[in-house]
């Protein structure tokens, strides 16, 4: 008994060629359908020429808008921290003289407060 290898090969060939057949046909179909994104996509930059052009020519405007305004931020962020260091020294200043004040009136009251009880 043996096996007679041309039908074997047949058989492969005949499925591999129906495969073949298969991937080739969805290659197809993938290719329609890239074709037709492609499309659209250029049709909607056509619609869109004007927009897209008047965009661009307002971009380096922009730009300088918000350089001028980084730079501006900067400033003010300077500006902050100098008024935050300031109120910070002026709280310290505030507590410091508020200590005293209670420093003060504790002795004024101890003063009274102790000849009462002499």
């Amino acid at each position: 008994m043996y096996i007679d290898l041309s039908a074997v090969y047949f058989v492969f060939g005949t499925i591999l060629s129906l495969l073949g057949i298969a991937l080739l046909i969805l290659l197809i179909i993938l290719a329609v359908k890239l074709i037709k994104v492609v499309s659209n996509i250029g049709a909607i930059i056509n619609k869109n020429k004007e927009n897209i052009d008047s965009t661009l020519e307002g971009l380096p405007t922009i730009t300088e808008n918000v350089v001028e305004i980084s730079g501006e931020l900067k400033d003010v962020s300077a500006a902050v921290t100098e008024t935050t260091a300031d109120l910070i020294v002026a709280k310290e200043n505030f507590t410091s003289q508020i200590d005293f004040v209670k420093e003060v009136v504790g002795i004024i009251s101890k003063m009274f407060f102790n000849k009462d009880k002499k």
